[in-house]
């Protein structure tokens, strides 16, 4: 009996439980990557984060994430347009998800700004690994 006992304490250890052929992952580690942009005085201009998940989405896996801006030296309205709990999910085979922020020009002399994307939740079979990205608006004037 003991054993066995062992066997079980070292499969459950090593991840060696199966889901549909592989191993089970649970939960997901959600991260989300710094972007940078030149601010630009004309035309329509995004700074972009990469969302990503430690593992791609296995078969029926749902993974959901939940992302918000925060001002920092730039502020919303006037150098970006704020987005509150906006969803992204990743489904079967996916592991990276882009989030992008519009920014809004100006022909302002002025240093480069900062905000922030917080991942505020994320779905039940996910956990958040690094849920703070920086975002620059490099000055171009």
């Amino acid at each position: 009996m003991r054993p066995i006992l062992i066997l079980l304490f070292g499969l459950i250890l090593l991840g060696g439980c199966k889901k549909e052929g592989r191993p089970v992952i649970t939960p997901y580690g959600v991260s989300i990557t710094d972007g940078s942009v030149i601010e630009g005085n004309g035309g329509n201009v995004v700074i972009e984060f990469e969302v990503k998940t430690d593992a791609t989405v296995f078969g029926t896996d749902k993974v959901t994430v939940w992302l918000t801006t925060v001002e920092g030296s730039a502020k919303s309205g006037t150098d970006f347009v704020a987005r509150n709990n906006v969803e992204v999910s990743f489904a079967a085979g996916e592991q990276s998800k882009k989030f992008q922020v519009e920014i809004v020009e100006d022909t302002v002399q002025e240093p480069n700004e900062t905000f922030s994307v917080v991942v505020n939740s994320v779905s039940a079979n996910a956990k958040i690994v690094d849920g703070t990205a920086t975002g620059t608006i490099q000055n171009d004037d």
